[in-house]
């Protein structure tokens, strides 16, 4: 059985924390998607970025988040849970680890669950970066709002990218990210 297919209005939420400089930054990751037709003209659902919440310290200090969802609580502590046990058994080296949690309805039934993890040596996402730096300039701030976004048709700028940051620029796929908001 495949879950993520059978899931109606899906929502991915990604929880992990990065190692920046010798310090640990949280983030919560609202999944951006969008749908694309493929060769068999099925609607297939496509990765576009993600809104991002990125605190300093432990995944924890994510629960803090001013006007913080019941989804995206639970979906933390869900990784947190998860991290535990998957650290335990497999001592991961990473400098970026997440952990991907969908949650959606099925047949009427809300349905959710740790769905992929992602680990990482060297290297994070641009909406994580940034909010490092910012936490940097501004070491009062708590929580910092960035997101990053990919777009397969460079050829036109989406609204996403005003403001934006360029971090990738190819024939089919610029990547950017932005800060939009210090807490």
């Amino acid at each position: 059985i495949i879950a993520e297919a059978q899931v109606e209005n899906p929502q991915t939420i990604s929880v992990g924390f990065a190692q920046i400089n010798g310090v640990i930054y949280s983030f919560c990751a609202y999944q951006k998607d969008d749908r694309v037709q493929t060769d068999t003209q099925e609607e297939k659902s496509r990765y576009k970025g993600a809104n991002v919440i990125v605190t300093k310290g432990g995944m924890e200090n994510l629960l803090e988040t001013p006007g913080l969802n019941n989804e995206a609580a639970c979906a933390i502590a869900a990784s947190q849970t998860f991290h535990q046990k998957y650290s335990q058994h497999f001592q991961p080296v990473s400098s970026r680890i997440s952990y991907d949690y969908l949650h959606g309805t099925s047949n009427g039934i809300p349905l959710s669950g740790i769905t992929d993890i992602t680990g990482r040596l060297g290297g994070t996402c641009p909406a994580i970066l940034m909010a490092a730096e910012l936490f940097v300039q501004n070491p009062s701030a708590q929580f910092v709002k960035s997101e990053v976004t990919l777009n397969y048709a460079p050829q036109r700028e989406l609204p996403e990218e005003k403001h934006a940051t360029i971090f990738a620029d190819h024939p089919a796929l610029r990547i950017t990210s932005r800060v939009n908001r210090i807490l």
